[in-house]
């Protein structure tokens, strides 16, 4: 796997120029959290980094027709290729304004740290305020609704694709490359903010070295 380093001081999600946060005009995801989070959780030293690949950018670039099984098997191969330690983002936008976006690293398949940025955008004006942000301790993750990808594929099949038709509609999106974007439900019933399931923003695949001094 070829490979670059985005990340010298410690283990950082915030990858320039990479992985997002909070945009006025999209009022989603788009550019990066900046600094260091501290203290590094204990899973990772300090003598860590993530070193991003170079050829394993998932990113909004358009969406196939594939279904969620075939999807699957395209994420087992391209973690065949590039291995089980990754970033992703996710968010959500409330049509209120108020918007929460995550980063995630997962390493060999179990999340390893997660950061949360609350944001709030001025509906007239467009301007996002960025309200705080802050390290989501891990054992916390299902609560957030934090999972590897593995696990989001497990539950887009079991919580959201067995929901019944005739109470919920179904939204599936696959990234063109085959990969999960978008899984979710909303009851019949119900119109704001009523979205509920898995999706992904940006991935990056990599690995954790350790720093050379």
């Amino acid at each position: 796997m070829k490979t670059r380093n985005v990340l010298l001081s410690g283990f950082l999600l915030g990858i320039i120029g990479t992985l997002p946060m909070c945009d006025g005009d999209r009022q989603s995801v788009t550019s990066v959290i900046p600094g260091t989070i501290d203290p590094p959780i204990t899973t990772l030293s300090g003598n860590e980094e993530f070193v991003a690949s170079e050829n394993a950018w998932i990113g909004d670039t358009g969406f196939s027709h594939l279904s969620l099984f075939e999807s699957y098997r395209k994420w087992l191969d391209l973690k065949r290729t590039e291995g089980s330690t990754y970033v992703y983002s996710k968010s959500f936008a409330s049509w209120t304004g108020y918007s929460i976006h995550y980063q995630v690293l997962v390493v060999q398949d179990s999340v390893a740290r997660i950061v949360r940025t609350d944001c709030e955008m001025d509906g007239s004006t467009g301007v996002v305020t960025i309200l705080g942000e802050r390290e989501i301790p891990t054992d916390s993750a299902t609560y957030y609704g934090i999972l590897s990808v593995d696990n989001m594929y497990v539950y887009a099949q079991d919580s959201v694709m067995t929901r019944s038709r005739s109470l919920n509609t179904i939204y599936l999106e696959i990234f063109d490359n085959g990969l999960l974007k978008f899984c979710k439900y909303r009851p019949n019933n119900c119109f704001d903010d009523c979205l509920f399931g898995v999706s992904i923003d940006t991935l990056l695949f990599g690995e954790i070295r350790a720093v050379i001094r």
